[in-house]
């Protein structure tokens, strides 16, 4: 079985320009989508969208994503985003690109990204993992290894790194 949606929304996006101070408030609409379910015994997912913008130009964003867990409890994700608004290498990004993903209101500055993942139980009480981003416009990742110990009932302590790739100017680099 697959869940399906649609979406139509039209809003007001605030817009900062950094450089300035000014701030608009230009009319975006967007429509979009996602579909959800299993094929072949793997979870799979995509989302897409279509924004058209009184300001700027339009842009496409769009996800596709898979996932497993083995009957040994191994877990494994994957998934690819394309952000339409965003730049294809780091030369491209700009102070307010810079200013918008400090301020959170900018989800990203390249416009391709990977994210892989794998979960593991080890023993009882522990579970080993290991994460990652990949801003594939830029060359520069993140890397997260984990290790939970469980306590109990929602009780337990999570030991997690952030392991920066990539050279300086990149998104995820020095």
């Amino acid at each position: 079985a697959f869940d399906a949606s649609i979406s139509f929304v039209e809003l007001r996006e605030e817009v900062v320009d950094f450089a300035t101070g000014l701030e608009t408030s230009p009319r975006r609409r967007l429509v979009g989508g996602d579909l959800s379910g299993e094929l072949l015994g793997l979870g799979i997912w995509a989302e897409g969208a279509y924004s058209w913008l009184q300001s700027a130009d339009d842009f496409r964003q769009h996800l596709l994503g898979l996932d497993h867990t083995f009957l040994d409890g191994t877990y494994l994700i994957g998934e690819y985003y394309r952000n339409g608004r965003g730049r294809g290498d780091e030369s491209a990004y700009t102070f307010d690109d810079w200013m918008r993903l400090f301020s959170a209101d900018g989800e990203s500055l390249g416009r391709d990204y990977l994210f892989l993942g794998a979960s593991r139980p080890h023993r009882e009480l522990w579970t080993l993992s290991a994460y990652g981003i990949a801003n594939l416009s830029d060359g520069s990742a993140v890397l997260f290894p984990w290790v939970e110990y469980s306590l109990g009932d929602n009780s337990e302590i999570d030991l997690a790194a952030y392991l920066p790739v990539g050279s300086g100017g990149t998104e995820y680099g020095e």
